[in-house]
């Protein structure tokens, strides 16, 4: 799936050069975005008895950004990943799988190196942010006891935008949250550090 996003961001970065040439574009970078997002996420798997295995899934967004500044902005962003879930080390049984989905909400401070005169412009980010872990509704869900966690998180990471033409860009991006692990009230289930959801995304952006 990884090598699947970046052969699409190659391809639209080749069509949107070869049309922002053929119209000769100024490139200006507008104050307001709005973004559509999409790729694949990751989650680190979390050992013990039970244990949590997760599976890659596809990666869904929106944004809202403001540029303020000429190398300042901040961005607004929900993200929905699809990421199922397999609990091993139950009593009675190998493993158990489980339908499974994290909502991520961030408030990004975006540093830009280039000022907004650039065609292509690279960016780095951090903020905090809020995950949800749902675990889908179901007998086994209920037998358990599970809950739906929500964990503070910490945003980092980064990406580059090019202007396609004059409102549009597109870009490739790497963000990391990085919360709490979640326990999902699973008797027995006590883990101590850090878990890393790791995306790797696509965009297109409308800006105004």
């Amino acid at each position: 799936m990884l090598k699947h996003c970046s052969y699409l961001f190659a391809a639209v970065l080749i069509v949107a050069v070869g049309s922002a040439d053929a119209q000769s574009v100024i490139p200006e970078h507008r104050k307001w975005e709005i973004s559509v997002v999409g790729g694949v996420s990751f989650l680190g798997d979390i050992s013990g008895a039970p244990g949590i295995q997760y599976a890659d899934g596809y990666l869904l967004g929106l944004r809202v950004s403001e540029n303020r500044w000429r190398h300042l902005g901040f961005t607004l962003g929900y993200a929905f990943s699809n990421q199922p879930l397999t609990l091993t080390g139950l009593q009675g049984q190998a493993s158990l799988g489980l339908s499974h989905s994290v909502h991520h909400v961030a408030y990004d401070i975006v540093l830009y190196p280039f000022d907004e005169s650039y065609r292509l412009r690279p960016y780095g980010f951090f903020g905090p942010g809020v995950s949800i872990f749902r675990v889908g509704s179901n007998q086994a869900r209920e037998d358990l006891g599970m809950s739906s966690p929500v964990k503070f998180a910490f945003n980092f990471g980064g990406g580059v935008k090019y202007l396609v033409l004059d409102r549009i860009a597109v870009g490739f991006e790497y963000r990391d949250a990085v919360s709490d692990i979640p326990r999902y009230a699973l008797p027995g289930f006590n883990p101590s550090g850090r878990l890393h959801n790791s995306q790797i995304s696509v965009a297109f952006h409308y800006q105004f």
